[in-house]
């Protein structure tokens, strides 16, 4: 009986300092992927020649984090060209965003306990080639704290879209 008792105490306790236990939502980490978007249809001029048509690009960042609130950006730079940017949640655990250039599936996934998040990105007429990109800074607050992720940008195969 007096180990019941002991027993008794000291699952109270233990189950105690679990309640206390606070869990820390924190930014766990961040993605970029951009997709270049070829026009379809080439321009020509009056006389016959080819017309060269601006290269789009449509850009994205995946971040993870471990509580279901959506962070705060503060700040998004491509190399010194500040993006505006709009953050969405991603209900699903895993997308498949495309195919890399090795054909393989590029998919952006996140365990069980944590959250996913979609930024869009609108650098407005500045174009910027992946290859040209030297540097992707996002800085912002989660959760009372504020959070600084330099990512690279992965190329997804291209995208061909009617003009």
């Amino acid at each position: 009986m007096k180990n019941l008792y002991l027993f008794l105490i000291c699952s109270f306790f233990i189950q105690n300092t679990n309640a206390q236990k606070v869990k820390t939502c924190n930014v766990v980490n961040g993605k970029a992927y951009a997709t270049t978007i070829f026009p379809g249809i080439l321009m020509v001029d009056e006389n016959g020649n080819e017309v060269p048509q601006k290269i789009n690009y449509s850009r994205r960042i995946y971040i993870t984090t471990t509580c279901n609130k959506a962070p705060i950006v503060t700040s998004l730079f491509y190399n010194k060209i500040k993006a505006k940017t709009k953050v969405k949640p991603i209900i699903d655990k895993s997308i498949v965003l495309g195919f890399g250039k090795d054909e393989k599936k590029i998919t952006v996934s996140t365990s069980k306990t944590n959250f996913l998040w979609e930024i869009e990105i609108d650098l407005g007429e500045n174009n910027i080639d992946t290859n040209d990109i030297k540097s992707i800074n996002l800085n912002g607050t989660y959760n009372k704290k504020g959070f600084k992720i330099n990512i690279k940008e992965i190329n997804i195969v291209p995208l061909i879209m009617p003009v």
